[in-house]
């Protein structure tokens, strides 16, 4: 059972759970769906290795345990953000506060949908249907040191904590209730 939050750091370029395509079926061979993205398993592969090699044993999440995962994305600036010449390397300034939300970034959830799969074969989480509260970002590397979960250079930060379920003894916090007109 997890009892404790756990991070675990993985470098290199994350990759994104891509759409499933059906390979038809060829003499005796059936119908098998596939990864649309060549760059999914090898990621994949490598997260589920990270996670079997660091993730303590008697920290496996339980069967129907509630999970909160929060995920930072550091991916790599475009060449165009950087200066060339004697300013190659050296980030415009106009790029210095910029976010990946080009079409070519990948979607956020995509991302989310690779680790958690991976997670799940790595034995980490029993089943990726028990995280019920997900929060990911994705930025594009730090310019310095690391700045938080963002990373110096291209990886991912995974923060599995396990959600406690409130004790009925307990009242919830007043709310202040909006409506809208």
């Amino acid at each position: 059972m997890l009892t404790r939050s756990l991070a675990l750091t993985i470098w290199g370029a994350p990759a994104t759970k891509g759409s499933m395509k059906c390979i038809g079926a060829r003499g005796k061979a059936k119908h098998a769906l596939v990864d649309d993205h060549a760059t999914t398993k090898p990621y994949v592969d490598k997260v589920v290795a990270a996670v079997m090699r660091k993730w303590p044993a008697d920290q496996r999440a339980s069967e129907g345990q509630p999970i909160h995962l929060m995920v930072t994305l550091s991916l790599a600036r475009p060449d165009y953000h950087f200066g060339t010449g004697r300013n190659a390397g050296v980030v415009k300034d106009r790029h210095v506060h910029a976010f990946p939300t080009g079409a070519n970034t990948g979607d956020t959830d995509k991302y989310l949908r690779a680790l958690m799969d991976a997670y799940q074969a790595g034995h980490a989480l029993h089943n990726d249907a028990q995280v019920v509260d997900c929060f990911g970002s994705k930025r594009y590397v730090a310019l310095g040191d690391r700045e938080g979960d963002v990373l110096p250079r291209p990886g991912v930060v995974v923060r599995v904590t396990p959600l406690v379920v409130p004790s009925a003894d307990v009242p919830l916090p007043d709310l202040e209730e909006v409506t809208t007109p």
